[in-house]
């Protein structure tokens, strides 16, 4: 009986592998060299690093997603793998951005248009403005690896610190010791470093089993990614489907929340210790169509006399208005008002 069944599914089999041959073929043919496999950048980006898991590449030149799914966006990184600083005059100082992730890093968005170029077209005085954010890596992460490079970067004047989409119990697992980086629970979208192959993972069995195929495939690497998906969502359908609450218990919720709020109040003052007090640091909620009730939360949970920017109360309307670009990302237009209006809070403390 079996070999009577693999009369019909060798042949199939044969055509199958053939046809995968022949669309990968013509892929690699059609397409063009900037795009590679890749669900965000052109490879090379990413180098592994013990602590962090992976950083960002030093001088790194290459391509970011623009519209439409393509590389059309050239990306240049800095000597400590930072998006290229806006230069001003040394001797006025100079402003850094930390946290905020792919937001805060203008995903998508030419060099000349991100937030920070924009932040710096608005301020008064010619200072440098540094946008340390990267994809993928929380505010914690974030600011431990700014730390690491402080040496070399200098003291600046002025700390922007910012959050997206973050709520109370996010922070819940911060380490209570805040001079050390100690690693944490990531977010699920955090990046995972394969060897020029910037992606969100495909993770557990599909990437064992495909292994190197998966990491050289344009055809496997789009399959791999939407059967991930497909399973990432099958326990929320399986309770849906027998009626079950997929929600956290008031009680669990409620003792996480009240946790992510010691914890941030600890790594608030630790920035803000960092850099010299409260007149240095700036917090600020980047507009994410988020609970307001959470971004409420999260900004009490800031150490007392913080300065504070709500930009999700402000300006989430007019935001979504001027559009998103490269999959839900700030827009240049978007960039631009997000920049100007940070650079108002930001003159007012410069001049106290």
């Amino acid at each position: 009986m079996s070999i009577l069944h693999s009369r019909h599914w060798i042949p199939r089999l044969v055509i199958a592998g053939i046809g995968l041959l022949l669309a990968e073929g013509f892929l690699n043919l059609t397409l063009s060299g900037t795009i590679e496999r890749s669900l965000w950048f052109t490879g090379g980006i990413h180098e592994p690093d013990p602590t962090y898991a992976f950083r960002f590449a030093p001088n790194y030149r290459g391509w970011q997603r623009h519209r439409d799914g393509l590389y059309l966006e050239p990306l240049v990184l800095d000597e400590h793998g930072h998006r290229r600083p806006a230069m001003g005059d040394a001797s006025l100082g100079e402003v850094v951005l930390i946290g905020g992730y792919s937001m805060t890093f203008s995903y998508g968005v030419p060099d000349s248009m991100t937030i920070h170029h924009a932040l710096a077209r608005s301020l008064r005085g010619s200072r440098t403005v540094r946008n340390t954010a990267w994809p993928g890596f929380d505010v914690h992460r974030n600011f431990h690896l700014y730390k690491d490079a402080r040496p070399t970067l200098g003291k600046p004047d002025l700390a922007v610190v910012l959050f997206f989409q973050d709520a109370l119990v996010n922070f819940a697992d911060l380490p209570v010791e805040q001079e050390a980086f100690v690693e944490t629970k990531p977010r699920p979208d955090l990046f995972t470093y394969f060897p020029n192959h910037a992606v969100a993972p495909a993770e557990g069995i599909f990437r064992q089993a495909l292994g190197p195929l998966y990491m050289k495939s344009l055809v496997l690497h789009s399959a791999a990614d939407q059967v991930q998906n497909g399973v990432q969502r099958l326990p929320m359908l399986r309770s849906l489907l027998k009626g079950e609450s997929v929600a956290v218990s008031e009680e669990s919720g409620g003792q996480r929340k009240q946790l992510g709020a010691e914890r941030l109040r600890r790594f608030g003052a630790h920035v803000v210790d960092h850099f010299g007090g409260n007149g240095h640091v700036l917090f600020v909620v980047l507009p994410g169509h988020q609970q307001q009730e959470e971004v409420d939360e999260l900004l009490a949970a800031l150490p007392p006399g913080s300065n504070k920017l709500d930009l999700n109360r402000v300006l989430d309307p007019a935001v979504d208005s001027l559009g998103t670009m490269a999959w839900g990302h700030y827009s240049p237009r978007s960039s631009e008002l997000i920049g100007r209006t940070i650079a108002q809070e930001v003159n007012k403390l410069l001049e106290r």
